[in-house]
């Protein structure tokens, strides 16, 4: 009897477990079907440590400042140079430098009123800005210019592809005591002195060579009274007094015809003061 009502409670205690066993987890997802209640996510800000590079102790670079990186672009205005002050050039030639208010004269000038003239230049009051300055150097064994207290001024400076021509006549009322000419020409250049005196080249016969040396004659009352001698100061007397006088070049260019219209045939450069 006693076995019999062992049995019977060791079964009754079993049977709970085995209906529990069936059962699935509460929380806990069956195989294949996903759960659908999760946690919610947080953003988070994360702080990441800026890391700083130290300076380096390189024997080339100590001494120096490194470059900042990203620096902004500085843009700079380059100030113009100011205009030179013509001056004569740095050596013994023979030259001339013209300027008004320190610029460089381009131009033409017919003026008769006051000059001031000097060992060195020569000073034409004629503009508001400013009076005209002829800086000049006379070539050895010429001068000096006579000191006028009025006279009349011819003045031409201009710039051409072949040759820049320069014209400076200054005389008196007797005839020129100053000339500086350099100057090119279609026909064959002829300088008035004064009175009835002149400079004047000589004709050149077409097809001539390419560059021939032209003589230059001086002329006094429609008469040739000298031929004067190329690249030498000579001195000749003439209707208006003692002229002396530097030819340096006298020239005829035959161009080719490709250059005609940029080159003019006849070029002299001459220097002429009056002695006083």
């Amino acid at each position: 009897m006693l076995k019999k009502l062992l049995l019977i409670t060791i079964v009754l205690i079993s049977l709970p477990g085995c209906s529990r066993s069936g059962e699935e987890p509460k929380g806990r997802p069956s195989d294949g079907i996903p759960v659908t209640q999760q946690l919610p996510v947080i953003p988070q800000i994360v702080v990441v440590p800026t890391e700083t590079i130290p300076p380096t102790t390189h024997p080339l670079m100590v001494q120096h400042t490194l470059v900042p990186n990203n620096a902004p672009l500085v843009m700079s205005t380059v100030a113009p140079e100011p205009p030179k002050q013509p001056s004569l050039s740095n050596d013994d030639l023979p030259d001339v430098a013209i300027s008004v208010s320190s610029q460089r004269l381009n131009g033409k000038l017919d003026y008769t009123g006051p000059i001031s003239i000097d060992s060195e230049s020569i000073e034409i009051p004629t503009s508001d800005s400013g009076p005209i300055i002829i800086q000049y150097r006379l070539p050895e064994q010429m001068g000096p210019i006579p000191n006028i207290d009025t006279g009349t001024v011819q003045l031409l400076t201009e710039t051409t592809p072949a040759l820049g021509n320069i014209e400076i006549l200054i005389s008196d009322d007797t005839g020129l005591i100053f000339g500086q000419v350099k100057k090119s020409s279609e026909s064959r250049i002829e300088i008035n002195l004064g009175g009835l005196v002149s400079l004047r080249q000589s004709s050149v016969v077409e097809g001539s060579a390419t560059n021939t040396q032209v003589e230059v004659n001086m002329i006094d009352n429609g008469s040739i009274i000298a031929q004067i001698p190329i690249g030498v100061p000579t001195s000749i007397k003439t209707s208006i007094g003692h002229l002396d006088i530097l030819v340096e070049g006298s020239f005829y260019f035959n161009p080719d015809a490709g250059l005609a219209d940029i080159f003019t045939p006849y070029s002299m450069t001459t220097w002429i003061v009056r002695k006083g």
